[in-house]
């Protein structure tokens, strides 16, 4: 991730309203904050040249992503999280870096509605006897959009338009309502995903095994959608099915593997591995390496 999209990112996450094109050179796209004093609201609309991950130190808080493009993953320190077209879930951040995955090429369009932490155990306390168990049981509910969400979102309009006085009274009043409908819709037994087509777990379980061969020569997602005839959104949903995680994460884990074989059986310096495995960055994957065994890679070598 370059600096200058690190450094709009993070000053999305600062600013409670602002309305700013993403760098010409890395994407094409538009974001807009506005915070309603009781809400924040944050609506990305955009489209990256290559695959790009974003990374950011969002604030403690309630968190209500609504995905209406492709498909959106992120990663946290306690784990990953992974939404689909029309899909809703609700997120609780600690504070901890977060880093969203996003294939090149790929219109990307969600809305987020977030609360402090405090104050959404607040309101909840307004609503609920239990607002501490109800805390427990949201984060990672992912749902399909209500009908009346949908239509309150739509009935928003644009958040440029929105500068105070009785429209943002309104808002707040959409907003409340939608948080309902969602908690009701997250709160319902989840429903039974289906099994694979035989022929698409067998596309599935090749493309595991070449990544598994060869980590450092997987193109990029997009990319390898085309090669197996599948759509990006259908690989993405498929392979978590099989393997239990993200592709990207699949990546990564063999690349780690692969790295941690050659430190061992190799005299090849950090760098040289790094780059052997299609790390731009020998800092990226030394940042990646500890953070999947603990240690950082020259640790690694020497013990």
């Amino acid at each position: 991730m370059n600096q200058e999209l690190q450094g709009v990112y993070q000053k999305i996450c600062d600013t409670p309203a602002i309305a700013i094109d993403l760098p010409k050179e890395s994407a094409e796209g538009r974001v807009v904050r506005l915070d309603t004093g009781t809400f924040s609201l944050s609506s990305w609309k955009m489209a990256f040249r290559k695959d790009t991950r974003v990374e950011g130190d969002p604030p403690e808080e309630m968190r209500l992503l609504f995905c209406s493009g492709d498909g959106v993953e992120w990663f946290t320190d306690n784990g990953s999280m992974h939404l689909d077209h029309n899909e809703a879930c609700f997120c609780l951040s600690d504070g901890s870096r977060e880093r969203m995955c996003y294939q090149g090429g790929v219109p990307f369009s969600f809305l987020t509605v977030s609360l402090p932490v405090k104050r959404f155990a607040g309101m909840m306390n307004s609503y609920t006897a239990d607002p501490e168990a109800l805390m427990s049981l949201l984060p990672g509910r992912r749902f399909t959009i209500p009908a009346a969400v949908h239509k309150a979102l739509h009935d928003i309009g644009s958040l440029e338009e929105i500068h105070g006085g009785f429209k943002m009274m309104y808002l707040d009043a959409r907003l409340l309502e939608s948080l309902s409908l969602c908690l009701q819709s997250a709160l319902q037994v989840p429903v039974k995903r289906q099994h694979l087509h035989q022929d698409d777990l067998h596309v599935i379980r090749m493309i595991g095994r070449r990544i598994e061969d060869d980590p450092s020569g997987i193109p990029e997602i997009a990319t390898l959608a085309r090669e197996y005839c599948m759509s990006v959104s259908k690989l993405t949903r498929s392979f978590r099915q099989v393997y239990g995680v993200s592709l990207h994460a699949y990546v990564i884990g063999a690349r780690l593997q692969k790295g941690a074989e050659l430190l061992v059986q190799s005299e090849k310096s950090v760098q040289e591995i790094a780059e052997s495995l299609g790390y731009a960055k020998p800092s990226q994957f030394s940042s990646d390496f500890r953070r999947q065994y603990g240690i950082l890679p020259g640790e690694y070598r020497r013990s």
